[in-house]
């Protein structure tokens, strides 16, 4: 009983830091960062942070440049994750910022909120104006 709330303990860490390593390029997808970097930055341990960064390796989401001891990490342009994962992404920070319910204190009436451009498409980068 308690191995299986070890391992249960073991994935929701996995995914955990799998969804923060993902938040974290994109919202900074021009970066390049060291594994050591990221964990900090992502505020998880680096074994969870090196498990997450080898499987969206394989899946194809980063490059991995190995510097002698070293990862640099940057992210793969043009990969799925841009319209599977990333737009959901941005419109789930839409909703987090609290713009569709001044929109709609504003504007009883309103029905939609349109996104365009680099946002719409999940290749807004640091230098995008949104």
């Amino acid at each position: 009983m308690i191995i299986k709330k070890l391992k249960n303990a073991k994935l929701f860490e996995l995914s955990e830091t799998y969804r923060r390593v993902l938040y974290s390029f994109f919202s900074f997808p021009e970066q390049t960062i060291g594994l050591n970097d990221l964990s900090e930055q992502i505020s998880a341990s680096k074994t969870s942070t090196r498990a997450a960064v080898t499987y969206l390796v394989e899946e194809g989401f980063l490059n991995k440049e190995e510097v002698g001891n070293a990862w640099r990490l940057s992210i793969k342009p043009k990969n799925q994750f841009i319209t599977t994962k990333k737009i959901p992404y941005n419109l789930q920070l839409i909703y987090e910022s609290g713009i569709v319910s001044a929109v709609y204190n504003k504007i009883p009436s309103a029905r939609s909120i349109i996104l365009f451009g680099s946002y719409r498409w999940g290749t807004d980068n640091e230098k995008s104006d949104i």
